[in-house]
């Protein structure tokens, strides 16, 4: 081939050059943009790439996104091609993100399939603020779309949560229902004006979510989704909407989502695609939940964690609740958690490091809920907290395990924990820059309701002025039988407990042979024909951790710290 046009020589190098570099990401891919905010980061970013290549299907998600974005916002940086997007780009499930960019890099960086809106969610039920914005928008984007059969869609985003503390929720008299009618209302009628065709209902998703045993509990901090199901439900949607493919068939079970909720979360978005403006009832979607829970059931106090198997309570206010809380395996236990007295706010300020029995990962011991009993703080003042379990086995007996800490302070931030069940108990520690110690209380029965209240306090040696006191996380530990009919009897007590290194037995008889077991079974010291009531024993070499002790004349359980 022989070139006389410099021009032409170099355009067609030019050619060679962007293929042998361009990605090549083969047949079949769809190409999903979003302009938004970090309601389109919940929706978009988390799952649908991982849905999709789950069943070998090829996705590439674009966000174009600021956080708390108004479409009057995006319009005015249309305008001016200001740099100021983060823009997030997945492919083959990796997000890489670019800073400074403008809209028209985002829209001209591939030919996308479907390109989406949204407004800013305090805004989303109310007609007027689409207008002109969202009209000018489309017009601006149309111009730089490089598919012409690209299709354009409006992102349903969800009411907020009942209990949200949100600016905007005022708009809605501050009730969920007329938040979402409004929504789906005004989400209907704008697309229709502007000539979109596509709705993706993520917001009547949700409201099908909470209509099941979850209840409202997809939420993280009184508006976002939670990291974990909220965001893993408004990504089914996006996933069968967009790519056309019934989520029920979709094998993926994202780690940190239980068996039950992930096929909530499916359901509750085939149901939104499917009737996309009226709530479907999900009550009689029940959790498989053991006879016996026996596992430990943890939970985290603060912002979200994706930890496996960590229960998330994010509000602080009264009415807050964890319908269905998980155990350890990861089973539904219908145990449900409400707060009954408000905490005052959330802290972050726990440490990264910590070493207590537990093994309680960073993303959870790092961040607490406060309350300040001394005095006034910020116009808050909140002297006790405290929540309620319901749903507790009435003939059996639970432990409770108590992380409390702050740190980077000098006082003393003691902490109280009382439980109250058919007995009840308490237990103190110093949150003052805690990394090891826990507050535990032992053998609390459920009330003939199966329920049992804790309150928290400043504990009497709080020398702080406003008298701080702190939840990081709880853990609830059943008294395991493994094959003992009774492990707490009046026949038998020990003390300290939990204890260190050395651990007392008083019996009301002979103790016969005595023996350590763990909680699943294996017997790892016994001393035997101990022919007198009362011993004592150096147990410095075990490790920490729960055991069961084992007389003849009856067992009890302890814990080793």
């Amino acid at each position: 081939m022989h070139f006389t046009n410099t021009k032409l020589l170099k355009a067609f190098l030019y050619a060679i050059i962007l293929s042998l570099f361009s990605p090549v990401y083969g047949e079949g891919v769809i190409k999903i943009l979003a302009i938004g905010n970090s309601f389109s980061e919940d929706a978009a970013e988390s799952y649908v790439a991982d849905l999709a290549k789950s069943q070998g299907e090829n996705v590439i998600i674009g966000h174009l996104c600021i956080g708390g974005s108004t479409l009057d916002m995006h319009w005015n940086n249309a305008q001016s091609n200001s740099p100021a997007y983060s823009y997030r780009k997945i492919v083959d499930g990796v997000k890489t993100t670019f800073s400074n960019k403008t809209m028209k890099e985002g829209l001209e960086d591939e030919a996308w399939d479907y390109i989406t809106f949204q407004q800013v969610s305090q805004a989303s039920g109310i007609y007027t603020t689409y207008f002109p914005y969202l009209p000018n928008l489309l017009n601006y984007v149309k111009k730089y779309a490089t598919n012409p059969n690209v299709q354009y869609c409006l992102h349903r985003t969800w009411a907020y949560p009942t209990t949200s503390t949100h600016s905007g929720f005022v708009y809605y008299q501050k009730n969920q229902m007329i938040m979402y009618d409004s929504i789906v209302t005004v989400t209907n009628k704008v697309a229709e004006k502007v000539g979109i065709n596509i709705i993706i209902p993520a917001g009547t998703a949700i409201q099908n979510g909470r209509s099941s045993y979850i209840g409202d509990n997809f939420n993280r901090d009184g508006f976002h989704l939670s990291l974990g199901l909220g965001r893993f439900t408004a990504s089914c949607v996006w996933y069968e909407k967009l790519l056309g493919k019934p989520v029920l068939e979709n094998t993926l079970v994202p780690s940190g989502i239980t068996s039950d909720e992930a096929k909530i979360a499916k359901n509750a978005a085939h149901y939104a695609v499917l009737h996309p403006d009226e709530v479907t009832s999900m009550a009689d979607f029940a959790p498989d939940i053991p006879a016996e829970l026996r596992e430990n059931i943890n939970i985290n106090f603060g912002s979200a964690t994706t930890e496996l198997f960590w229960n998330n309570i994010g509000s602080t206010n009264i009415g807050s609740t964890i319908t269905n809380l998980t155990d350890n395996g990861g089973n539904s236990t219908g145990i449900s958690f409400e707060i009954n007295d408000a905490f005052g706010g959330l802290n972050s300020a726990g440490p990264t490091t910590t070493s207590s029995t537990f093994n309680i990962p960073p993303s959870v011991t790092q961040n607490s809920f406060w309350g300040n009993a001394g005095k006034v703080f910020q116009e808050l003042y909140e002297p006790t907290a405290g929540f309620n379990l319901s749903g507790l086995n009435v003939d059996k007996q639970y432990d409770f395990n108590f992380f409390s800490s702050r740190t980077n302070v000098t006082d003393n931030r003691e902490t109280t924990f009382t439980v109250i069940g058919e007995n009840q108990g308490s237990s103190s520690v110093d949150a003052a820059n805690n990394t090891s110690n826990l507050a535990t209380v032992t053998g609390i029965k459920p009330k003939t309701d199966g329920t049992i209240t804790i309150s928290i306090g400043a504990g009497a040696n709080n020398s702080n002025e406003y008298k701080f006191f702190y939840l990081n996380a709880m853990v609830i530990s059943p008294i395991v039988t493994s094959g003992i009919e009774n492990l707490k009897t009046k026949a038998i007590g020990i003390y300290p407990n939990p204890m260190k290194d050395i651990l007392n037995i008083e019996g009301e008889n002979e103790l016969g042979n005595v023996e350590i077991v763990t909680v699943t079974g294996e017997r790892i010291f016994i001393k035997k024909s101990v022919n007198k009531q009362t011993l004592q024993l150096d147990l410095n070499w075990l490790e920490r951790g729960y055991y069961i002790l084992k007389t003849k004349i009856g067992c009890a359980f302890f814990i080793k710290n």
